[in-house]
C-alpha cells in the first residue's frame, strides 16, 4: 500500500473545528418573545368576546343588588365600565383603526356632563346670585357668615352627591359608547337582546312571585312597600323604569321574530290548530311563545308596580313602537 504520510520537511495545515455552543436566552427574554409573537387578529377576536361578555354580565348583574343604588355597587360598575373602554381601545389598536360612530348624542352627553361639572366650581356671591338666586338665598339663610366670611360657594348644595351623579352618568355613557361602536354585527346584537330578555324574565317573574307570596322580600331584605311589585329594586319607581325600557325592547324583538315567519301564517287551507302545531314543531315557535310570555309578564309587573310615571312611560313606549 502506498504511504499516505507526507514527505518529511513539509508542513501540514490542520483545520481546527470549533464547536458552536448554543447560547440559551434568559427566561425573561423567552417570555417577552412569546408574548410579542402573537396573531393580532386572533387576539382582537378574543378581546371582542371579552367586551361582549363583560357588557352582558353588567346588564344581567347590575339590577340584582337592590338596583345598584349603593355607592359600592356603583363603584364596581364604574370600574367595569373603565375596563370595558380599555378593552375596546386595545382591540381597536390591534386592528389598526379606531372607528367612532358620529352622532349628535355625544355632543349632548358632553354638554350635560359639563353643566354638572360647572356646578362644582366655587363662585363669588355676586355671580352666584345671578346664575342661581335661590341657591344664594339658601346659603345666606343656612350658612353663618355668608357671604362675608365664607368665601366663594358652588352652585351645588351637595357637591358629594353631584360627584356621585357625574360618575354614574360616566358609567352609563361609557357603556353606551362601547355598545354603539362595538356591537355592529347582527349576532352580537341578538345576544345582547337575549340578555335583556333574561333580565326582564327574572325581574318580572321574581317580582310577581314575591308579590303574590303574601310575604314579599327582596332576597333577605323586607321592603317598606309591601303593596307594589318591585323585583330586586328597593324603589318601585326604579323597577317601573326598568320595565318601561325593557318591555318595548323585548316586544320589538318579538315582532321582528314573528316577521321572519310571516309566510307560515298565511291562509293555506289547513286548520288553525294544525298550523299552530306545525309552527311549534320548530324551535323558533317555542322561542316566540317564550318572548310573548316575557312581554306579558313584564307588562303586568310594570303596571302592578303602581308607579304612575312608570305606567305612563310603559304605555308611551308601546304606542311609539306601534306608531
Amino acid at each position: 500500500m502506498p504511504d499516505s504520510r507526507p514527505p518529511s520537511g513539509t508542513r501540514v495545515k490542520r483545520k481546527r473545528i470549533k464547536k458552536v455552543r448554543r447560547r440559551h436566552r434568559p427566561a425573561w427574554r423567552r417570555m417577552i418573545a412569546r408574548w410579542t409573537d402573537f396573531d393580532a387578529s386572533a387576539l382582537a377576536g378574543t378581546l371582542g368576546l371579552l367586551i361582549e361578555g363583560l357588557l352582558i354580565l353588567m346588564l344581567v348583574l347590575a339590577p340584582l343588588p337592590l338596583g345598584s343604588v349603593a355607592p359600592w355597587a356603583q363603584s364596581i360598575l364604574f370600574l367595569c365600565a373603565c375596563l370595558l373602554v380599555f378593552l375596546w381601545s386595545a382591540r381597536s389598536s390591534l386592528q389598526g383603526k379606531i372607528e367612532i360612530v358620529k352622532t349628535p348624542l355625544w355632543f349632548f352627553a358632553a354638554g350635560y356632563l359639563l353643566i354638572l361639572g360647572l356646578q362644582l366650581i366655587p363662585l363669588p356671591h355676586s355671580l352666584l346670585a345671578i346664575l342661581s338666586p335661590k341657591t344664594a338665598e339658601l346659603y345666606a339663610a343656612l350658612v353663618p357668615g355668608y357671604p362675608n366670611t365664607t368665601g366663594p360657594m358652588p352652585v351645588s348644595l351637595n357637591p358629594h352627591a353631584t360627584v356621585q351623579e357625574i360618575f354614574r352618568l360616566l358609567t352609563l355613557g361609557i357603556v353606551l359608547f362601547v355598545f354603539i361602536n362595538h356591537f355592529r354585527e347582527r349576532r352580537a346584537i341578538v345576544r345582547v337582546l337575549w340578555a335583556l330578555v333574561l333580565v326582564g324574565l327574572f325581574q318580572a317573574f321574581y317580582g310577581l312571585a314575591e308579590h303574590f307570596s303574601g310575604s314579599p322580600h327582596i332576597f333577605w331584605v323586607r321592603p317598606a312597600d309591601l303593596v307594589s311589585v318591585h323585583g330586586t329594586y328597593y324603589n318601585r319607581n326604579h323597577f317601573a323604569g326598568l320595565m318601561e325600557m325593557l318591555t318595548p325592547t323585548v316586544f320589538g324583538f318579538f315582532l321582528a321574530s314573528l316577521a321572519t315567519r310571516r309566510r307560515s301564517w298565511r291562509p293555506s287551507g289547513q286548520p288553525l290548530f294544525q298550523r299552530l302545531e306545525q309552527a311549534l314543531s320548530k324551535g323558533r315557535g317555542y322561542r316566540n311563545v317564550l318572548l310573548g310570555m316575557v312581554v306579558t309578564a313584564m307588562f303586568l309587573a310594570g303596571m302592578l308596580s303602581l308607579s304612575r310615571g312608570g305606567a305612563a312611560g310603559l304605555l308611551t313606549g308601546l304606542l311609539v313602537l306601534f306608531g
